[in-house]
């Protein structure tokens, strides 16, 4: 996981554009979020192996990684015409990115999930625990934001899931392994 880690960090390094550099920031918050949340989920909630939900939460962007980390040379690249480009385009290139970081098919399949992916109740499987990792993750995706409703704990079905004091403790937990993750890569 720290491995995958640096290589999603590194898609991130070389961005010269100010504003793109703040979306790669963001973006790495929002994956540093989830992949926390989907580990803490993962053996609270839906008993899936909780070292594959951490993988799969930091590799769940890294085709938005590697679009920021090309924009430089394509200017234009991620404009806001969502409406031809960024939906179908994003996906694509998710899955040839993971195909070639040989991500495990169980993983991008779950990864792939996310974008029209229903959760199940209860809750059980890789796609269940990312799609609630990313329902609490505290920071949007900047590139995903049109298209993922950020929703709240209360808006959403999780109250019927986790009860309020699990969630509180969910939450709490996972904010301490963003804050490890985060002191791990600054070494």
């Amino acid at each position: 996981a720290l491995v995958a880690a640096m290589v999603v960090r590194q898609f991130g390094s070389k961005i010269i554009d100010p504003a793109l550099r703040q979306k790669a920031t963001q973006l790495w918050e929002h994956t540093a979020h989830v992949a926390a949340l989907a580990h803490v989920i993962a053996r609270r909630v839906t008993h899936v192996d909780p070292d594959t939900a951490l993988f799969a939460g930091i590799v769940h962007e890294v085709g938005g990684f590697y679009l920021l980390s090309r924009a430089d040379e394509f200017p234009g690249l991620l404009d806001d015409d969502t409406d031809h480009w960024m939906e179908s385009a994003e996906e694509i290139i998710s899955r040839e990115v993971m195909k070639k970081l040989l991500i495990p098919l169980a993983v991008s399949d779950a990864i792939e999930g996310l974008r029209d992916g229903l959760l199940s109740i209860p809750p059980d499987s890789l796609l269940d625990t990312l799609l609630l990792a990313k329902q609490l993750s505290p920071v949007p995706s900047p590139l995903q934001a049109t298209f993922v409703e950020m929703l709240t704990p209360s808006d959403s079905v999780i109250d019927f899931i986790i009860d309020n004091e699990t969630l509180q403790s969910i939450l709490a937990e996972s904010a301490e392994e963003v804050r490890s993750m985060s002191a791990a890569l600054l070494v």
